[in-house]
């Protein structure tokens, strides 16, 4: 069996995807991918196809990304199409639908969400019915959003598919901590807080630097980490976001990495995750800090709040309530015992919820059903 993964990035592909990918190539599926080359080349043990796709809406890069994919698809002779992402997963099963080849489509988070203004939800949430009758099923990351899918794709076959990674081998990344602490310049005394996540919108880094600002004020032992990069999509957030750093009274208990290839060596030497997201399929980084053993501080956002249990793994705060968020900020770093509490619970919760072998055999049965059902 052929399948061929799109996806909107190639950092999709090599941090999101790879491991599911090389555990369908252990069960014996030839796999390739397609996304735009924006990284250097890797080892990844499959072909990666060069899909130039514009992260907006750009309909002379759309048409284009649409007539490449055709290509890609052509020339693979696939038995099936798997795409991922809003923009890749409407080209993608647009492609696939015109050359009659059996397409799945994984929804890593809807791109339309309560409290989205009503214009963009209203093209989005169409367009996502237009493509989801087109192929053969699609997947949801969260058990939230698969029962949005299902209300907006009556009779369609959609299905919860999750999110894993390979917890042991993060897991093992515990034993960096006192390296990476001393590589990031941190004290003792420092609770290091991660803020990981592309600088766009709806990661809301504007909501964390007003409770961090306001908790560093009360607590002097506290050090945001900042990681992530403008994808394409932050463009004048990120501008803002970058120059409020810059500029902060708090500037020197700031540290941004900038983009990490591999973010587990500097995770490791923090002592909170933190994500303000309005919305996640299932957030990466809370799950590899679970791994780690770290409390999260989050919002009760989809897919954040399928990970996070409040009191049990971490606490959780309105989206956008930058003082509740604050409020859980300070208590996690007052008290050391109550992170690790969570984080101990939030690491067994990783043992056992999310280990990637469990949706290598959804994805695994998936292709299985749409096969035969194609025959």
């Amino acid at each position: 069996m052929r399948v061929l993964h799109m996806a909107n990035s190639r950092f999709f592909v090599e941090r999101l995807l790879s491991g599911k990918l090389k555990g369908l190539m252990e069960a014996g599926i030839i796999v390739e991918a397609a996304a735009p080359m924006l990284q250097n080349e890797s080892d990844l043990p499959f072909a990666v196809h060069d899909l130039p796709l514009p992260r907006s809406i750009r309909p002379a890069g759309d048409a284009a990304a649409f007539f490449r994919a055709l290509e890609i698809i052509r020339r693979g002779n696939y038995d099936i199409v798997h795409t991922h992402g809003a923009k890749a997963g409407f080209i993608g099963r647009m492609a696939a639908w015109f050359l009659d080849v059996p397409c799945v489509h994984s929804a890593h988070g809807l791109p339309f969400y309560g409290g989205q203004h009503p214009l963009p939800h209203a093209v989005y949430r169409a367009l996502e019915r237009f493509a989801g009758r087109r192929c053969s099923l699609v997947f949801a990351q969260n058990r939230e959003d698969c029962e949005t899918l299902r209300r907006l794709l009556p009779g369609q076959e959609v299905r919860y598919e999750g999110n894993g990674l390979d917890v042991a081998a993060v897991s093992a990344y515990a034993a960096c901590r006192e390296e990476a602490r001393r590589q990031l310049g941190l004290k003792e005394t420092d609770v290091a807080v991660a803020m990981f996540a592309r600088f766009e919108p709806i990661k809301r880094q504007d909501v964390f630097l007003d409770a961090f600002e306001k908790a560093a004020a009360q607590n002097e032992n506290l050090v945001a980490v900042f990681a992530g990069a403008d994808m394409g999509m932050g463009g004048r957030f990120a501008q803002t976001v970058l120059r409020r750093i810059e500029r902060s009274p708090f500037r020197a208990r700031m540290k941004n990495l900038g983009f990490l290839e591999e973010p587990l060596f500097s995770l490791s030497g923090c002592d909170i995750v933190a994500l303000t997201s309005e919305k996640e399929g299932v957030p990466r980084i809370v799950m590899e800090g679970m791994a780690l053993s770290l409390p999260v501080c989050a919002t009760d956002a989809p897919g954040t709040r399928e990970l996070v249990r409040h009191r049990a793994t971490g606490l959780l705060s309105p989206v956008g309530d930058s003082e509740a968020f604050c409020a859980n900020l300070l208590e996690l770093a007052g008290d050391a015992e109550l992170r690790k509490a969570l984080g101990e619970a939030g690491h067994r919760f990783a043992r056992a919820e999310l280990d990637e072998s469990l949706v290598i055999n959804r994805l695994l049965a998936a292709y299985a059903w749409m096969l035969k059902d194609r025959s």
